[in-house]
């Protein structure tokens, strides 16, 4: 499949308003049922989705880390482990991968720990 450049503009103007959106979420610590569906999908997406290769593995692994502490053990609130599609789609797959290369530089050190609490 052969894209535009239009579409390519418009895919990447998408994926950065959904990290902007992200980082906002985590910065003023809104609660997961606040998050859309999309939000949540991309997010959980980035922690955890199956069949990562090993680059994209460690940035998960960073990602977990700068979020929360360098003792995460992986378990995340139940909410955020029911929003990971069965099969994400492409343009899903894309909104994790952005957030994993990019959202750490957007989010205070341990901005995602308040999740786990309560």
């Amino acid at each position: 499949m052969c894209l535009t450049r239009d579409e390519i503009e418009r895919s990447l103007a998408e994926e950065a308003e959904l990290l902007s959106e992200v980082a906002a979420l985590l910065n003023r610590a809104a609660p997961l049922e606040d998050w859309s569906a999309t939000h949540r999908s991309a997010f959980a997406l980035a922690l955890c989705q199956p069949g990562l290769g090993t680059a994209e593995q460690w940035k998960a692994t960073a990602l977990k880390r700068h979020l929360f502490g360098p003792d995460a053990t992986g378990d995340l609130p139940p909410l955020l482990l029911q929003s990971i599609p069965q099969e994400p789609t492409t343009r899903e797959c894309r909104f994790a991968e952005r957030l994993r290369a990019d959202l750490t530089s957007r989010v205070r050190l341990r901005a995602g720990r308040y999740l786990n609490q309560g």
